[in-house]
């Protein structure tokens, strides 16, 4: 049984060096090449300033849509009033 508070050791091969999934380092390296690129962060900005924009125009057509109905409303229930 580990002691509390023991760290964490990764598994080594038979000359004492750590063993390491080539592949989960290459994605790494390759997250971390894309971050210092600056491409991950120009995708995330370009991303975000489309998705401002489809929630802007939704909106303006929710209000061009409560305004029409705001209006057809007036005109057919007060029209007829002397």
């Amino acid at each position: 049984m580990k002691k509390a508070g023991a760290q964490y050791l990764p598994p080594t091969d038979q000359n004492g060096k750590p063993k390491y999934d080539i592949e989960v380092l290459e994605g790494i390296k390759k997250h971390f090449f894309d971050l210092l690129s600056g491409r991950k962060l120009e995708n995330l900005i370009t991303n975000a300033a489309n998705k401002a924009g489809e929630v802007f125009q939704n909106f303006r057509h929710f209000l061009l849509f409560k305004n029409s109905l705001r209006l057809t409303i007036k005109l057919v229930f007060f029209s007829f009033q002397d």
